[in-house]
């Protein structure tokens, strides 16, 4: 697969490598033939790691499988600082790949890496390029160097716009190369990494064991097209999506012919159910035909009635022309009028008869009232009575406390209201009004007197106030000064706590100070000790 990828006509092949200011190089460009480059030398003469430096370091920008060999370690820092008496250098590794187009046309891509190495930092930095040219100083092609030595990273980016493309990720620059060069996914240009590292060893003619090439030469054959796997599989899902349909048919095609013969067996049923049905709607409907007949026969004898009622009818419509006449005659007669007068007369009478009743029913029901309005007066008088009497007494007791509370206005009590003269509906007349009046006057009397004493029963009032607040004052007053002996007594029990631990301060400051006295007097009686100034506390 690389022969054919790197011989094919209208396939990318190796036609040049280069290195810039690497190792031992100072510029270095190595042609290829046909896409084959032949290296000798002496052992030592360099070969191994001129190759460890191009490829296949070039096409993945690896650097942890830049060794070929497991002898000697190779690292972008050794290779820039081997025997270099600079601090900082840069240099450039780069391959130069061309194909033929089917029109006859060349293209030419080179793939390349840019070091940085730093001797005070012992550090190797690297960046990745493509361009789509050769590397050389004509017009439309890439220069790597100038005048003050190989391009820096940001230079290099300034010249390679806008057709070329630079890197920072080893992982980003390798897949884009995979495409580029070979169009192959990064799994699949993986693999072709894999078989180049492998061919590239040096010693990898002197142990060739057969399963290692077998499977070193099934790593290397060609992915196989998604497309067509996909495609197969899709064929296979398919013939077994159709053995399934046709297993699903056949268990249909069964269940089908249970339920075919479960069914025939229900529609008989259902068959003979509605047949049976059938034939009760035919006696049913035979039923109805003789009834409708029976009724067709009734009703022909009804209109053989009717029409009989009809001519009777005519008949005595004729006997009633016949008495409305006679009935005009007799109400003619003077004697019929006299008989109508004494029917008014005794209706007349009747009517008077009922009016008595119902005014004899008026009065009884006006007499009963009048009794019932006199109980309910004799019972309201007797309440007043009590009612007069038992405010009398309140009134008394009132007036006895104002007096001893100190209220100068006087509360008169009219004799009236003690013994007041109310009575009864039977003793009804000029004496009970009078007394009335009298009991009215009385108290209208004492509510004036009440009235006026209302001011000094406020003055009376707010004195009671003003006491209640004092001693509502005097209570709170009494519980704050608890309070603060309580708070006193705690301030004090942390007076002298605070007092214990000042004592024990300053005993410990004084112990401290003894310890510092002490260990200063030491450190000055010691020889060696190193003098400084003493603090002047």
């Amino acid at each position: 697969m690389v022969a054919e990828a790197l011989a094919h006509p209208h396939r990318f092949r190796l036609h040049r490598a280069g290195v810039l200011n690497v190792w031992q190089y100072d510029e270095q460009v190595f042609e290829f033939a046909g896409g084959r480059l032949l290296l000798r030398g002496s052992n030592g003469a360099g070969k191994s790691k001129t190759l460890e430096m191009l490829l296949p370091f070039v096409l993945d920008g690896d650097k942890q499988r830049i060794t070929a060999s497991g002898r000697h370690h190779t690292s972008l820092l050794w290779l820039m600082l081997d025997g270099y008496p600079g601090q900082n250098r840069i240099g450039y590794l780069w391959v130069e790949f061309i194909r033929t187009d089917p029109d006859g046309g060349t293209e030419a891509v080179t793939c390349g890496v840019g070091i940085r190495a730093s001797q005070s930092a012992r550090t190797a930095s690297s960046w990745y390029f493509t361009f789509p040219g050769r590397v050389g100083g004509g017009d439309g092609e890439l220069g790597l160097e100038e005048p003050a030595g190989p391009l820096g990273r940001d230079r290099l980016r300034a010249v390679l716009e806008p057709n070329g493309h630079l890197f920072d990720s080893a992982r980003a620059y390798k897949q884009h190369v995979g495409r580029l060069l070979f169009g192959l996914e990064p799994a699949q240009y993986d693999e072709l990494l894999r078989l180049l590292y492998w061919l590239r060893q040096p010693q990898v003619g002197e142990d060739i064991e057969p399963a290692k090439l077998a499977e070193q030469l099934a790593q290397a054959l060609p992915q196989l097209d998604d497309d067509a796997v996909r495609a197969a599989g899709d064929t296979f899902d398919e013939l077994a999506a159709f053995g399934e349909q046709l297993d699903r048919a056949r268990r249909c095609a069964e269940a089908v012919g249970v339920f075919a013969g479960v069914y025939a067996d229900y529609a008989r049923g259902v068959l003979r159910g509605r047949g049976e049905t059938v034939l009760a709607e035919q006696r049913e409907f035979a039923a109805r035909a003789r009834e409708v007949e029976a009724r067709r026969a009734a009703a022909a004898a009804l209109d053989t009635q009717r029409e009989a009622a009809g001519r009777e009818r005519g008949e005595v419509e004729a006997e009633r022309v016949l008495d409305e006449g006679r009935l005009r005659e007799l109400q003619a007669d003077p004697a019929l009028r006299n008989r109508r007068e004494l029917v008014a007369k005794r209706q007349r009478a009747r009517d008077l008869a009922g009016a008595a009743s119902a005014a004899e029913q008026v009065a009884s029901g006006a007499a009963l009232r009048t009794e019932r309005a006199g109980a309910r007066m004799t019972a309201d008088a007797a309440r007043l009575r009590s009612d007069l009497l038992a405010f009398v007494g309140v009134a008394q007791g009132l007036s006895g406390d104002a007096a001893r509370l100190g209220v100068s206005a006087p509360l008169p009590l009219p004799p009236v209201l003690a013994d007041p003269a109310l009575a009864g509906p039977a003793a009804a007349g000029a004496d009970a009004t009078g007394g009335a009046e009298a009991v009215m006057e009385a108290l209208n009397r004492h509510g004036a007197a009440a009235r006026g004493a209302r001011p000094a029963v406020g003055e009376l009032l707010a004195a009671v106030r003003v006491v209640d607040d004092a001693r509502v004052e005097l209570v709170r007053a009494e519980g704050a000064r608890a309070g603060a002996e309580r708070e006193a007594a705690a301030a004090e029990q942390r007076a002298e706590a605070e007092r214990g631990r000042c004592a024990d301060t300053a005993r410990e400051a004084e112990r401290l100070e003894r310890t510092y006295d002490a260990a200063l007097g030491s450190w000055r009686a010691d020889p060696a000790a190193v003098p400084f100034p003493e603090p002047a506390e």
